[in-house]
């Protein structure tokens, strides 16, 4: 995400679809931006999860990884590697921590550390921008879940 100073009401703002989101202004071409810039000063250090919140975000997930909704311990064929591996479970901040410092658990989500590594500290508007994101990039780099046998 781009941020910037709007040039119509002069306060500091994301630039979203190539518009403002303090007033709507459009923005063809930034010229100054900084990007992940934090909007607040939050923690000063990552709150983990307790274990109890770690399993009611499985739960409530249904035990599928957040990004490419498959089950909890699915293989994968790694491209790079050249064999069938099962990616582990790991707990994401879905707003990335360097921009929103909120470890909340509102703001974490569980899955699986393929996904986590391709989304890296990207921001999306919204989890179906992510997935899309997410499932094109995953596809790029040769990972199949439907693996070819040797």
């Amino acid at each position: 995400m781009i941020r910037m100073t709007c040039p119509r009401c002069n306060s500091p703002a994301l630039v979203i679809g190539g518009e403002m989101a303090c007033c709507g202004a459009k923005v063809e071409k930034p010229d100054e931006y900084k990007t992940k810039k934090r909007e607040v000063e939050g923690d000063k250090k990552r709150r983990h999860l307790s274990k109890k919140q770690k399993d009611k975000l499985v739960f409530d997930q249904n035990g599928l990884c957040f990004y490419c909704q498959q089950p909890f311990g699915t293989p994968v064929w790694h491209p790079k590697r050249h064999k069938v591996v099962i990616p582990g479970l790991v707990f994401d901040h879905f707003v990335c921590w360097d921009f929103s410092r909120n470890s909340d658990v509102g703001n974490m989500v569980a899955s699986c550390s393929i996904c986590n590594g391709i989304k890296g500290d990207k921001m999306f508007v919204n989890a179906d921008e992510a997935r899309a994101y997410i499932r094109h990039r995953f596809g790029q780099k040769g990972y199949e879940y439907d693996f070819p046998r040797e």
